[in-house]
């Protein structure tokens, strides 16, 4: 089995794991990259949309949409940068903060889980 197939299929157990894992919580319905980019700002709230596609490994052009769910569903926010009217930064909502837990839980395990199986890819 190639390296692609190999990646591939752990990357959809991987989807499938944080999905059980927040079943029945308030962070029902987020796919991984979701989790993943409130991840990212529990690590570093308010950054710039393209520096936050850049560290969940997404490229800037197509993460609006992302973006958009995750506003829509109340969990983050766009505020316009103080110094360039052009710009925005990406900050979490209260109730994106009150997941923090569920979602560090979610990462915690799931790195737990499959850090030897990627590791020996």
């Amino acid at each position: 089995m190639g390296v692609y197939v190999k990646v591939f299929k752990q990357l959809m157990k991987i989807e499938q794991e944080a999905k059980r894992l927040v079943g029945g919580s308030a962070a029902e319905g987020l796919a991984s990259i979701d989790i993943h980019i409130l991840h990212a700002l529990y690590v570093q709230d308010g950054q710039h949309p393209s520096t936050l596609a850049q560290a969940v490994g997404r490229a800037a052009t197509s993460f609006t949409p992302l973006l958009d769910k995750l506003e829509r569903c109340g969990l983050i926010e766009r505020q316009p940068d103080k110094t360039d009217r052009r710009a925005v930064h990406i900050h979490l909502t209260d109730k994106g903060w009150a997941l923090r837990g569920k979602i560090e839980n979610v990462v915690a395990a799931i790195d737990e889980q499959f850090a030897g199986q990627v590791e020996s890819i």
